[in-house]
């Protein structure tokens, strides 16, 4: 192995146009400034041997025995994550994570015939993540990645990736990888988003609404005195916790999640209306309110777990990302929306509104869960 950053690419690209130099069985690549033990090439091997394994890996420890890298996972952004994300102690706390998504980039081995089908090293990659890159396409391939605890790598210095900040080759890893993505897999994801989008976007107009006009609102509609409506958004906030909370428990136990947040939804819209259909007196304002925060919070937990059952594997974080990008922009337009509506004396819209919003965020996402054809 050499820390050389000139040796490691040139190591790179020998590799890679050399993929069955003296046709080895295996190919050991040393990138990082470590130094094997004396037994690491050799469980290495014997554990890919064992378990049919095309790239394999050591745990590596730093210069004063600290635990530093035992692999990698990667995000729905593509992002890798690391399985040990600051050194610590070893104790072998992590050594029962042996099939991360990719290996530690300081020293790794991999299968020879699996090196040579795939290519090689991508000349065109991010400098510091070839191991990173070689394992998403190895496992893409349905070849298995394992770290093998008892081989252990020493570094004697600083990572080769260290000359680039870490954040930063991640996240050129991770632009890279989102510009490589197919067309038939963006044409999968980007209804997928649209869907989170506008999902997100309708909640956080019935909820973003009430939350900041409540009281506005039920002063000027009922001529209600501003600790009672304050009292009556209160209550409402402490409904929506509670109705996170009964609802986690029932979508646990009752898979049936569309027909969960359904109820729900029908619950909390038929709740926020009645202010503008009826003039209850401040307690009924109250109790009416709480039921409309419990209804809402009630349709979280099914409407993530019916979201996630349309988000194509590995794009989770991205989904729901969009989720609450929509839900900013939601709160945002029912913002200048419902102030426009208050200035215009038609505080009653507020609540109005808000229940049509909540019903048009039920509708999309059933329709949208109704269409869309699952393998389960």
């Amino acid at each position: 192995g050499s820390a050389d950053p000139a040796v490691s690419v040139g190591l790179r690209a020998w590799a890679t146009a050399h993929p069955t130099a003296s046709d080895p069985r295996f190919l050991l690549f040393v990138p990082g400034p470590v130094v094997l033990g004396d037994t690491a090439v050799r469980r290495l091997v014997e554990r890919a041997v064992e378990a049919n394994a095309a790239v394999v890996g050591p745990k590596v420890i730093g210069p004063d025995g600290e635990l530093e890298e035992m692999g990698w996972w990667f995000d729905a952004l593509g992002s890798p994550v690391p399985v040990v994300p600051d050194p610590e102690f070893d104790q072998g706390q992590h050594d029962d994570y042996l099939q991360p998504e990719a290996v530690a980039g300081a020293a790794w081995m991999v299968r020879a015939d699996l090196f040579a089908e795939l290519g090689g090293f991508d000349p065109e990659g991010v400098d510091g993540t070839a191991h990173l890159e070689f394992c998403q396409r190895a496992g893409s391939a349905g070849a298995s990645v394992l770290v093998v605890p008892s081989a252990v790598a020493r570094r004697v210095g600083a990572p080769e990736a260290v000359r680039h900040h870490p954040e930063l080759v991640r996240s050129r890893f991770r632009l890279r990888q989102a510009f490589a993505a197919p067309p038939r897999r963006l044409a999968v994801l980007v209804p997928v988003l649209a869907v989170a989008t506008v999902v997100g976007a309708l909640y956080g107009m019935a909820t973003g609404g009430l939350l900041a006009f409540t009281v506005s609102a039920m002063m000027n509609l009922h001529g209600l005195a501003l600790d009672l409506a304050s009292t009556a958004l209160t209550g409402h906030l402490f409904g929506v916790v509670g109705g996170i909370l009964l609802a986690g428990i029932i979508a646990d136990r009752y898979p049936a999640h569309q027909i969960t947040a359904a109820g729900a939804m029908l619950l909390a819209a038929a709740a926020t209306v009645l202010p503008a259909l009826l003039s209850p007196g401040g307690m009924a304002l109250i109790i009416i309110m709480i039921v409309s925060g419990i209804g809402l919070g009630a349709v979280l937990p099914p409407r993530d777990l019916m979201v996630r059952a349309l988000t194509p594997p590995g794009e989770t974080g991205k989904v729901f990302g969009f989720v609450f990008v929509g839900y900013s922009v939601g709160i945002s337009a029912v913002s200048v929306l419902f102030g426009w509506l208050l200035d215009g004396g038609m505080p009653e819209m507020v609540f109005t509104l808000s229940a049509v919003f909540a019903i048009l965020a039920l509708l999309t996402i059933t329709a949208a869960h109704a269409l869309t054809p699952r393998g389960d």
